[in-house]
């Protein structure tokens, strides 16, 4: 299935409408898609979030997803991201589909920042490994945690520090991180999401 069917895209970019696109990175079990959930929930069609989502089966409440469920390809991942980016929407949302190739999508974005005035806000989440264990257990229902799990999570977690970092601040350009390892600092990551699109709503 075309990921085209799902995008819908105004032809004329107009620069004069205050936009954002949130990108929230991290490794495995360390929050995105439950953070996506909320603020899906609180602003409801306000917000694009890129992707496709449906209800977790272990996290009641929350959803799981991304664009790894369509399955798709690095290249149409990109460019269904490019075509979302340079629309009108005001405010765009996305998280976890930059897992495998994510340095060379954060960066394109500066160039897309060019075409389309859109600032960018990258939020990083990352969590005490035990923490992540655990949370990896619970969600695959007590599965054994091979060598080969904890080599893939510590990868992880370990591309999506060193890609942030490397991440050079301008003024549209903002980047910030938060330790998930205590469940309440999610709160803390939806207030911060919130007053970036309020602040873009509201203008």
């Amino acid at each position: 299935m075309s990921l085209d069917k799902f995008i819908g895209i105004e032809r004329k970019i107009d620069n004069t409408i205050p936009s954002v696109f949130i990108n929230i990175l991290g490794g495995n079990a360390t929050g995105k898609s439950g953070i996506v959930g909320r603020i899906k929930q609180k602003y409801d069609n306000k917000v694009i979030a890129l992707g496709k989502y449906s209800r977790s089966k272990t996290s009641i409440g929350l959803l799981t997803g991304g664009m790894d469920m369509y399955g798709s390809t690095q290249i149409q991942r990109f460019s269904y991201i490019k075509r979302h980016f340079l629309s009108n929407k005001q405010v765009l949302l996305c998280e976890g589909f930059i897992v495998v190739f994510y340095e060379s999508f954060l960066s394109k974005y500066y160039e897309l920042q060019k075409i389309k005035h859109r600032t960018v806000y990258a939020i990083l989440l990352h969590a005490d490994l035990d923490v992540l264990q655990k949370r990896l257990f619970k969600r695959s229902k007590g599965k054994e945690f091979t060598t080969k799990r904890l080599k893939n999570l510590n990868s992880k977690a370990s591309s999506a520090n060193a890609s942030y970092n490397k991440l050079i601040e301008t003024d549209t350009y903002k980047k910030t991180k938060f330790d998930t390892s205590d469940p309440k600092i999610f709160d803390e990551v939806v207030n911060y999401i919130s007053e970036i699109i309020d602040g873009v709503l509201l203008e």
